[in-house]
C-alpha cells in the first residue's frame, strides 16, 4: 500500500479523541482481518471496523525504539503501546491483535497494554492445528478414506517443532538467515510409508550454506539445544503457521486423487482449512472469548 493511503500516528489520535467509541480493530493481514470479520458477524455483532496494519503508517525507527522488528507484528504492537501511551487512562474502543509468534519459546513479549491482544499460539493458523477441523478437511475436502487428524497431526508436529527450533535459533542469534523453501527443502523431507521424516542436520548444513553461515554451525547448534531444553506443553505454541500449511500440503499429496490434486497448493488448502472452522471452536479461545465481550459490552453500552 503507498505510504499517502497510509494513516500516521497523529491522525488516528484526532480519530479517538473525536470518536473514542469508535470500535475499531487493527490486524496483521488480510486472513486475520477476515476471519474476525466473520467470527464478530456470526455472533451478530456490527459496530465495528478493522484495518490491516498496512492502512497504518509507522516508521521503522519508532519501532526498533520499543525493541520490536520491522515488520506487520511490530507495528501491530506499536499501534497498540502509542495509543495507550497517548490516552493511558482514558483509553479508546481499540483493539490491536498480534500473533504471539517466539513468545512462548523465547519468553520474549510483555507488553503491558489494554489494547493489545495476542493469539493463543504462535499465529492465526495454529487454530486450524485441530483435530476437529482437520478431520472436517479431510472428509469434506480432500475426500479421502485414507487420511485422518490423528495421522497429519503425529506425524506432522515432531517435524514442525524442530523447524519452529531452527528459525527460533535464527530469531535469537541474529543471524537474519533466509529460510529453504521448494526443493530445498523438500530435499531434507521424506516419506516412509504414512510415516514423515526430516533431516535436521542435513537442513542445518543446507541452511548455514545458503547463507554464508556455516562457520557459525557451533553457534547455531548450541541455540537450537539450548531452546529445545524449554518445556512447553502445547504443540500450538511452538509450530509457525505457515510451516505447517505448506508442510500438510507436501505430506498429503500421495493420498488425493488426481481431481483433489489442488490441495497441494498452500492457498488452496488454507481456505479450506478456514472453512472448516465453527462459532463452538473458536470460542474455546481466549482472544475469541475476549473479543466476545469486549464486543458485546460496547453493543450493550451502545
Amino acid at each position: 500500500m503507498a505510504d499517502e493511503k497510509r494513516r500516521k500516528l497523529k491522525e488516528l489520535i484526532a480519530r479517538y479523541e473525536l470518536e473514542p467509541s469508535l470500535c475499531d480493530i487493527y490486524v496483521e493481514g488480510l486472513t486475520d482481518k477476515f476471519l474476525i470479520q466473520w467470527f464478530l458477524d456470526k455472533l451478530g455483532i456490527d459496530n465495528y471496523a478493522i484495518y490491516e496494519i498496512d492502512t497504518v503508517e509507522i516508521p521503522a525507527n519508532e519501532l526498533f525504539e520499543l525493541g520490536l522488528n520491522d515488520s506487520n507484528r511490530g507495528r501491530v504492537i506499536a499501534l497498540a503501546l502509542k495509543l495507550g501511551d497517548y490516552f493511558r487512562g482514558n483509553l479508546p474502543s481499540v483493539i490491536c491483535i498480534a500473533d504471539r509468534d517466539f513468545d512462548y519459546l523465547l519468553g520474549s513479549s510483555e507488553f503491558d497494554s489494554n489494547l493489545l491482544l495476542l493469539t493463543d499460539c504462535t499465529s492465526i493458523e495454529m487454530y486450524l492445528f485441530n483435530s476437529s477441523v482437520l478431520e472436517k478437511f479431510v472428509k469434506l475436502a480432500l475426500r479421502t478414506d485414507n487420511l485422518t487428524s490423528t495421522k497429519i497431526i503425529n506425524n506432522l508436529a515432531p517435524i514442525l517443532e524442530e523447524m519452529f527450533l531452527l528459525r527460533a535459533a535464527n530469531h535469537e542469534l541474529k543471524y537474519g538467515m533466509e529460510w529453504l523453501v521448494g526443493s530445498s527443502l523438500k530435499r531434507c523431507l521424506k516419506r516412509k510409508g504414512d510415516r514423515a521424516e526430516f533431516n535436521s542436520n542435513n537442513f542445518i548444513e543446507k541452511y548455514l550454506n545458503k547463507n554464508s553461515r556455516i562457520s557459525d554451525r557451533s553457534n547455531f547448534i548450541c541455540k537450537v539445544q539450548e531452546l529445545r531444553q524449554k518445556n512447553i506443553e502445547d504443540v500450538k505454541n511452538k509450530i509457525r503457521g505457515h510451516d505447517f500449511i505448506d508442510l500438510l500440503c507436501w505430506y498429503i499429496e500421495p493420498y488425493l486423487a488426481s481431481s483433489r490434486k489442488g490441495f497441494i497448493e498452500s492457498d488452496v488448502a488454507f481456505g479450506a482449512l478456514l472453512c472448516c472452522l465453527d462459532i463452538d471452536r473458536l470460542m474455546e479461545e481466549r482472544l475469541f472469548q475476549e473479543l466476545a465481550k469486549r464486543y458485546r459490552r460496547s453493543n450493550s453500552l451502545g
